[in-house]
């Protein structure tokens, strides 16, 4: 028999074995170091342990035990176990949503444990399961709170009265038997077999009850979420995340465990953007340690993904945008995600008036550039310690070696090195060619807008010559690059207007003299 997807423990237990009971609390910390504490979640309530026997009278006993076993690969796959005693003394059936039983205080305490599930047997032998919704009790005079609203007639004070949140099969009737259910899994790989005879005898088991929040999420209570984080090119990196305790399996894709939770999701039909912020475990493993600290040169996209983990291939997509900021937080990774509804906002810079051009530099819509002729392959021979960073590079080509080693000939252009997680993207402010002296060979050293974190000498680099933006100027669109014609500045700009200073007069109101 099955119950939310999970199989309920079949075989009766073995009574004239004790059975025992252990209680285990878990009140240790996790920090690291001696910095910020970090505190790893544990279960809401304090973890049960069940031993007890069970008794095969023949080969049948045994076969059945073992293909229910065969259900539970690996060690946290849990099932349903009855408990082995009643939790309630039935009194009266009401509907199949609703009885009563003898008043024993259960409606102060059902909440309180990981096993909120009953499994009720009838007279007739016939079984079936249901998980509690509530449990109320009539105050001395026999009636109900005055804000509880339940279908029931005439109320005992001596009862208490369970509503489930599915109907059961038929109403329950006298002799109706009530246990509950823990959601467990086995403690042990081993079996503990005591034979009598061929085919017979006592199986010892040992099993431990999940917490609450892991039976919700296997048996389909509570949804579990899915993180896709994705980087373009040139990093083209995809990094799979789940906030469950397991890792999941999803669509042909293993998502990897990590403790992260992101805020509410806001579905709006107003056309703004509502942004998403996302927590997760430091490491600098995780992507979003990347946007720390200086930009990763390529966007990061985000895709939240809700499922069950009865079946994780039915995956329902509830978010889609970006990461644009990662703000610090200390003791964990933060992340602030926008979807592109967010692009909505974004203004375009108007164009200015004035003698440099407002064209980006290699862009095929404006400048028209191309870059392949200005773009070459350096190696990085040193890094240099100075107020502003510098690397000693030497070209890997001798093409244009002479226009290469022009004062400030890559200034303004840009220097990309590192592939996947290791890309990083600088602009540069200045070069220097710095001639051969003695047996030493020349080399370029250029003046970076930040230091490089990832990569070192001995790397491949890719640097692009810079533009001043100027028409005449020596790093300019006409002399540098013969790109005049596609020019976005203007050559003469008057610094006055003539056809408006002519209207540009005073007129005090008043104060006039004739």
């Amino acid at each position: 028999m099955n119950f939310l997807n999970r199989p309920i423990f079949p075989l009766p237990i073995n009574w004239s074995s004790q059975v025992s009971r252990s209680v285990t609390y878990d009140l240790r910390e996790n920090s690291l170091g001696f910095g910020a504490e970090y505190f790893t979640p544990t279960a809401t309530y304090d973890v049960t342990g069940w031993d007890f026997s069970i008794y095969h009278p023949n080969g049948e006993s045994i076969l059945q035990f073992e293909c229910f076993a065969d259900q539970l690969v690996g060690r946290l796959k849990g099932f349903w176990l009855p408990c082995p005693f009643n939790a309630a003394e039935y009194k009266q059936g009401i509907s199949t949503t609703c009885l009563a039983i003898r008043k024993e205080g259960l409606c102060q305490t059902w909440a309180k444990r990981p096993d909120q599930f009953l499994f009720f047997t009838f007279p007739d032998g016939t079984t079936a399961a249901a998980q509690v919704l509530t449990v109320a009790a009539g105050d001395a005079s026999g009636t109900w709170p005055a804000d509880w609203n339940y279908p029931v007639d005439s109320i005992d004070p001596n009862l208490e009265y369970i509503f489930l949140s599915q109907p059961l099969p038929q109403v329950p009737s006298t002799g109706t038997n009530i246990q509950r259910l823990h959601y467990v899994r086995f403690a042990a790989d081993a079996e503990e077999f005591e034979s009598d005879a061929e085919n017979m005898g006592t199986m010892r088991l040992s099993v431990v009850e999940l917490p609450l929040e892991y039976t919700q999420q296997e048996t389909g209570l509570q949804p579990i979420y899915l993180y896709a984080i994705e980087m373009d090119a040139p990093v083209n990196e995809t990094w799979y995340y789940t906030s469950f305790a397991a890792g999941v399996a999803s669509g042909g894709q293993l998502y990897q465990p990590w403790a992260m939770t992101h805020s509410a999701i806001k579905q709006t039909t107003d056309g703004n953007s509502n942004a998403v912020t996302l927590s997760a475990e430091p490491d600098p493993s995780h992507p979003f340690s990347i946007l720390a600290g200086l930009p990763p040169g390529a966007p990061m996209w985000i895709t939240i993904m809700r499922c069950y983990l009865s079946n994780p291939n039915a995956v329902k997509n509830i978010f889609v945008g970006y990461l644009e900021e990662a703000p610090d937080s200390g003791d964990k990774l933060m992340a602030i995600a926008n979807s592109r509804l967010a692009w909505l906002k974004t203004k375009t810079p108007r164009f200015f008036i004035g003698s440099t051009c407002n064209w980006v530099l290699y862009d095929q819509q404006t400048c028209t550039v191309p870059p392949a002729f200005f773009t070459t392959s350096v190696t990085i021979q040193a890094v240099v310690l100075s107020q502003l960073p510098q690397l000693q590079v030497i070209f890997n080509f001798a093409f244009q070696l002479e226009n290469w080693q022009s004062d400030d000939w890559f200034a303004g252009g840009t220097l990309q090195v590192g592939v996947g997680v290791k890309y990083e993207i600088r602009s540069i402010i200045g070069s220097e060619w710095v001639p051969p002296v003695g047996g030493n060979a020349g080399y370029l050293l250029l003046t970076l807008s930040a230091p490089l974190k990832k990569n070192g000498e001995g790397v491949q680099c890719q640097i692009s010559a810079g533009c001043d933006h100027t028409a005449n100027g020596q790093n300019g669109c006409k002399i540098k690059f013969n790109n005049f014609v596609n020019f976005g500045g203007f050559v003469d700009v008057p610094e006055d207007n003539l056809s408006l200073q002519g209207i540009n007069t005073s007129n005090a109101m008043g104060n006039k003299k004739g």
